[in-house]
């Protein structure tokens, strides 16, 4: 990977938050699956629709200013 010690850490600290993001819509999609949809649970169904929407926005946030900070 080409670039400075600064984008180097950069990329790191995106990849990371990334990755942090992806678990937690994972785990957001987990609860609407099964807590709302095989266990019939829709309090836990509603706390995974409202966790995956967050972390999707963010990691759409997170992805377009990682496309401009890379250019």
């Amino acid at each position: 990977m080409r670039g400075g010690s600064r984008q180097r850490a950069l990329v790191g600290v995106g990849l990371f938050a990334a990755a942090a993001l992806a678990g937690a819509f994972l785990f957001g999609a987990w609860h609407v699956l099964f807590g709302g949809f095989v266990k019939g649970n829709w309090r836990a169904g509603a706390f995974g629709i409202v966790l995956a929407t967050i972390a999707g926005a963010l990691l759409v946030v997170e992805a377009t200013i990682g496309r401009r900070l890379l250019r």
